[in-house]
């Protein structure tokens, strides 16, 4: 773009995270949550983790990744899909889902970032998807739902009662079978007010961020006061 001098990357350049960037923003993490392995989802992971000590929850390919950056061993929870972690004053259960349905709903993959690789990776080598998660989060009797994309498994939802839920709101999701109506008439969908939107949900795709959080009853800032003595999560 005119007037953008930031360095342009092609796929077998070796990717490099702003470190100056996340050193200004991010001071602690207790956790990282990681829903796919995608460039755009796990550069920073590996440098967050070594500064903050947190531990990284996702795939075995983002768990490779971080281990060619020397993450230690016991930082590193690898999951699937299907687990429910106990952390004493909250919880995570893993949830398996699906990532966007991009490239008009022709793109798939199967592929893991490799084990045994060494840093510098490339952007291609931190690029497999390794599957896709969502995770929710629960503490002090609230509920966070977080997507891992535009997608989602419907079953997966069923019985699933979160006070705020991030959705995936990107264009991709209109390649997605009544995306919203199949979420308002799962559990997930029964909200009472809708957070910070201009209008009706995905009503304007302008206008919704990518992730866009729904609250079920309560208020923000007595959903915050709950999170004062929690891990702080990333």
């Amino acid at each position: 773009m005119p007037g953008d001098s930031r360095q342009v990357y092609g796929w077998n350049d070796v990717a490099t995270p702003d470190a100056a960037a996340i050193d200004a923003h991010i001071k602690r993490a207790d956790f990282i949550l990681v829903r796919h392995t995608h460039y755009d989802h796990v550069l920073d992971v590996p440098h967050i983790a070594l500064k903050t000590y947190a531990t990284v929850i996702g795939t075995e390919s983002t768990e490779n990744v971080a281990r060619a950056y020397n993450v230690p061993e016991e930082q590193l929870i690898t999951v699937r899909g299907g687990e429910d972690c106990e952390f004493g004053v909250f919880s995570i259960k893993v949830i398996p889902s699906l990532h966007s349905a991009l490239d008009h709903k022709r793109y798939f993959s199967s592929e893991k970032a490799r084990e045994g690789m060494k840093a510098p990776l490339t952007l291609l080598q931190i690029h497999p998807e390794g599957g896709t998660l969502a995770y929710l989060l629960r503490f002090h009797g609230s509920q966070i739902l977080v997507f891992g994309g535009m997608n989602y498994i419907e079953r997966e939802m069923e019985g699933i009662r979160p006070d705020v839920v991030l959705v995936g709101a990107g264009s991709s999701r209109r390649e997605i079978h009544d995306y919203t109506g199949r979420l308002e008439l799962s559990s997930v969908g029964a909200a009472d007010s809708l957070g910070q939107f201009p209008g009706p949900l995905w009503s304007d795709p302008a206008a919704c961020h990518r992730s866009s959080a729904i609250l079920r009853g309560g208020s923000q800032s007595g959903f915050a006061k709950e999170q004062g003595d929690c891990a702080q999560v990333l």
